[in-house]
């Protein structure tokens, strides 16, 4: 079943556009789009408004979102103010996170991820790939908050046998 549902799409602007840009390609198993949106346009106001009305901004946004997705790659962990902003954010209005990771990890990516990731925080790691997106997208939601109200705040992946199933195999166990 496709998902629907708004989903804010995190990333690095100004050096992982095109990993987003294939992600709007991206189709579901019954061939329609994903309903990704992201704050782009919110990054060109940084310097024009203050750091409190950019936040501000950022919540407003994420919180129509239903799911908050972090796109990972090796510039995310640098890239620390706004990447930041939008992570503390979805955290803090209790959204479910997916983190897709660019390098086919299926779990977390300490090298990369940013430093809130290191704190305990509720999670959900897969690679950047749109069968496991959609997957995660139709099955985390649920769960997060299952593990929100059991008070189970740690990161999460899911098993070879979810990637098996889906036909996708990579190398990270």
């Amino acid at each position: 079943m496709p998902y629907i549902k708004p989903v804010y799409v995190a990333y690095d602007g100004a050096n992982d556009l095109e990993h987003y840009k294939e992600m709007q390609e991206w189709t579901q198993s019954d061939g329609s789009k994903f309903n990704f949106y992201d704050g782009l346009d919110l990054s060109k106001k940084i310097d024009k408004l203050p750091d409190e009305e950019v936040k501000k901004l950022i919540s407003e946004r994420i919180d129509q979102s239903e799911v908050f997705v972090l796109l990972i790659t090796k510039f995310t962990k640098r890239y620390r103010k706004f990447i930041r902003w939008q992570v503390e954010a979805a955290m803090n209005l209790q959204k479910p996170i997916i983190v897709l990771n660019i390098n086919k990890i299926r779990s977390v990516d300490y090298d990369r991820v940013p430093m809130v990731f290191k704190r305990k925080n509720l999670s959900l790691h897969i690679t950047f790939q749109a069968p496991i997106l959609e997957f995660a997208l139709e099955n985390w939601p649920k769960s997060h908050y299952e593990h929100l109200e059991k008070e189970e705040i740690k990161t999460y992946r899911y098993t070879v046998d979810v990637y098996e199933s889906l036909n996708l195999f990579t190398s990270d166990n």
